[in-house]
């Protein structure tokens, strides 16, 4: 499992070993589910937010990464790596992530590039 809190509002998003990715809001009165996601066929290992808090990045046991904005899937790219992605990291402006698998592997993705 794996969790993030939104660098910029009172969001919490949970990367599940399910595969589902689950988004919470919350105040000090109330939590609630804004959102769940079921993309991913194997554990979501590592979840990553962009700087602003509009993306959220995810890299699952299933080889892929996917790319969440405003609460909408907006890519998913399959067979990402080789072997399971476990770990995904925002690097720098909106489109540049990295990310690492179980074999060592590091990748760095320009998300400008994506088809």
């Amino acid at each position: 499992m794996s969790l993030k809190f939104s660098p910029i509002q009172n969001i919490l998003s949970l990367g599940q070993i399910t595969g589902e990715i689950r988004v919470y809001s919350y105040s000090e009165d109330d939590t609630s589910e804004s959102l769940v996601l079921n993309h991913h066929t194997e554990s979501v290992r590592s979840i990553d937010y962009s700087p602003d808090g509009s993306i959220l990045y995810a890299a699952g046991a299933d080889k892929s990464l996917s790319v969440i904005s405003r609460g909408r899937l907006e890519g998913h790219l399959l067979g990402a790596h080789d072997e399971s992605l476990n770990y995904i990291m925002h690097i720098e402006n909106s489109h540049i992530i990295a990310t690492g698998d179980d074999d060592g592997v590091i990748k760095i993705w320009d998300l400008r590039l994506a088809s």
